[in-house]
């Protein structure tokens, strides 16, 4: 008589607890977010698989700030603190000629996210393929963003204190997560005016020369 081997899930698991999806596959970089209702603060750790075998590891801690009312819908008894559970995979070259399904599941409890996309396939950029905003804490910003109309340009990067303009800069240098999209130098560094550093919290908010606002922003 054969045995069946049951899966064995933690105690506090439910299906209503962990959230996220894949946005797309753009350059060789695959998008996405997860998160944990019951612990908002946590970042998850993630497992890319193609065609079922696992090909790269990673953890889901990219700001997600084109998903602010998803985070505050699913967690609407949670104080959401930050967007940071997006994810961007590099499946840099190793993957590059394989073909074949992607998949993307939560470590440990074997929980696929939805949705799934071909390895060939080269869709439209997901949101967070357009850009990228981080901080130190302090006075220095940095990230990259791309005009996917027309990739060679570089687009200019300004910082907002309300209505007033407190910073510019010009996304044109090497960025190492853009390493594998072959789009040349769309990178940048922001550093904020030293008048800001005043003990006192400060909402900035930064947008491309179009008035878009970069993924991560306001910070």
């Amino acid at each position: 008589m054969p045995i069946r081997r049951r899966k064995i899930m933690p105690e506090n698991y439910s299906s209503e607890r962990w959230h996220g999806a894949l946005d797309g596959i753009h350059r060789g970089l695959l998008f996405g977010w997860a998160v944990d209702t019951q612990q908002p603060e946590s970042r998850l750790v993630l497992e890319v698989c193609l065609n079922d075998e696992v090909i790269s590891c990673l953890i889901a801690d990219v700001a997600r700030t084109d998903l602010a009312d998803t985070f505050k819908t699913l967690m609407p008894d949670n104080e959401v603190s930050d967007y940071c559970h997006g994810f961007v995979a590099d499946l840099g070259e190793s993957a590059e000629k394989q073909h074949g399904v992607l998949t993307v599941r939560i470590a440990n409890i074997n929980m696929m996210l939805p949705g799934q996309i071909d390895r060939c396939a080269e869709i439209k950029p997901p949101v967070a393929a357009s850009s990228s905003l981080f901080s130190d804490g302090a006075l220095r910003l940095h990230g990259w963003a791309i005009d996917y109309q027309d990739e060679k340009r570089a687009l200019k990067i300004r910082a907002f204190i309300g209505h007033e303009k407190i910073a510019e800069t010009v996304a044109n240098l090497l960025h190492p997560a853009l390493r594998s999209a072959d789009i040349g130098s769309h990178g940048f560094n922001l550093n904020l005016p030293l008048s800001i550093a005043d003990g006192r919290e400060h909402i900035v908010r930064v947008v491309d020369e179009n008035g878009n606002p970069l993924n991560g922003s306001p910070i």
